[in-house]
């Protein structure tokens, strides 16, 4: 069965910006790799995205 595609977006112009950090973290540590095929997508507080391909612990660090 083919895997489906999930993207993971966290950060952003937010007032909220460490929550949603670790909101993505505590979802990507507990992500079902087996099933999905993952894309993790920062935001910086300036508005800027990119595709994320550091490890977990780095996104709570905001690294």
């Amino acid at each position: 069965m083919e895997k489906k595609t999930i993207a993971v977006l966290f950060g952003g112009n937010l007032s909220e910006y460490e929550v949603s950090l670790q909101s993505a973290n505590t979802v990507i540590k507990y992500f079902s790799y087996h099933k999905y095929e993952l894309y993790m997508i920062g935001i910086t507080r300036e508005g800027k995205w990119y595709y994320y391909q550091g490890t977990v612990d780095k996104i709570l660090d905001d690294t």
